[in-house]
């Protein structure tokens, strides 16, 4: 009794790795899945998230991806000069000629403003080349000094 069922173990086994063989012999080898598009996608404005509340922002960007937020927050001035902030850049390993970047913001006035112009002249002048903008709230005008 002990060897038929020896036997039919045996022949179950074959039976069982036949099917399976089969099964993976008889499937192509390429299985083409259809595409399903589950990513959602959104469109945004990073200035917009960037600069929310009434006061003045300005944001300075570095190649590495560090990002400065400046803020005195008041309403149409940063109190801030350009040797200050030059200072902090490079005590920080971040020289202002290596920003690619810099924006700020107004309410309404939809201009540079004369401490503007001369701040973007003393920044040059240690050496940043980046882009100097101004974003426009609740417009939303982006403005390139120079430009």
């Amino acid at each position: 009794m002990r060897k038929f069922l020896n036997i039919i173990t045996g022949l179950l086994i074959l039976f069982v790795v036949g099917v399976i063989y089969w099964s993976f012999a008889n499937t192509e080898k390429q299985v083409d899945f259809p595409q399903v598009n589950t990513a959602r996608i959104e469109k945004t404005n990073l200035w917009k998230l960037l600069f929310r509340d009434a006061v003045e922002h300005a944001y300075i960007l570095f190649p590495d991806g560090t990002l400065y937020h400046i803020t005195s927050y008041e309403e149409h001035k940063i109190s801030l000069t350009a040797d200050y902030l030059i200072e902090v850049l490079k005590g920080d390993k971040h020289p202002i000629n290596d920003a690619v970047l810099v924006i700020h913001n107004h309410w309404a006035y939809p201009m540079f403003s004369l401490t503007d112009v001369r701040f973007y002249h003393a920044i040059t002048n240690k050496g940043f080349q980046g882009h100097f903008l101004l974003y426009v709230l609740p417009m939303g005008d982006v403005k390139e000094m120079g430009k």
